[in-house]
């Protein structure tokens, strides 16, 4: 079930996509968010073809973390698709790198609840290759993994279980 490209000596919290286990919401995309901000950012999100940056993007250097069995690629899309999590579009739409491959994005999974594991998509080859919008005050979440603490400092963080929240959120097209 594992990737090919993933080894086993790799130390990693990312698990293998197992249908029966994931968590998703069965309306996904149902909620868009620029349907809730200001005009200003709600023309941002709606035309996100325009954070693109010009090559070279070196975000498409970065590999994707995809563990998604090979036998099990056509239920998972089938799955991604039936929730509303994906949409199908024509082969000339879709991103490309530099040298004119695909850009796509990875699927994987981490421990959630004793009987179920959280779906992770990880678009961050994609996301590298973007402007940030300054507006929002969230980190970039790999950026946590490089955060250097000392030894007399401290972090923490809190919030509530909302495993899925994002995937109610709409994607905008243009950002395809």
């Amino acid at each position: 079930d594992n990737n090919p490209i993933i080894s086993e000596s790799i130390v990693t919290t990312a698990k293998a996509v197992d249908l029966e286990r994931i968590s998703v919401h069965e309306n996904a995309g149902s909620c868009s968010p620029a349907d809730h901000l200001p005009p200003d950012r709600s023309r941002v999100f709606r035309n996100q073809q325009e954070l693109v940056l010009p090559p070279p993007r070196a975000g498409e250097l970065i590999q994707t973390c995809h563990r998604v069995p090979v036998r099990k690629e056509k239920a998972f899309a089938r799955k991604m698709l039936s929730c509303g999590m994906s949409n199908l579009m024509e082969s000339k739409y879709v991103a490309k790198r530099v040298d004119g491959s695909p850009l796509v994005a990875g699927a994987f999974c981490v421990d959630h609840k004793a009987n179920s594991y959280r779906l992770i998509i990880d678009q961050r080859s994609k996301s590298a290759g973007e402007l940030r919008l300054r507006w929002e005050k969230l980190p970039y979440g790999p950026m946590l993994s490089i955060m250097i603490v000392k030894p007399w400092q401290i972090v923490t963080g809190s919030g509530d279980d909302i495993s899925n929240f994002f995937n109610c959120l709409a994607q905008d097209l243009s950002a395809l």
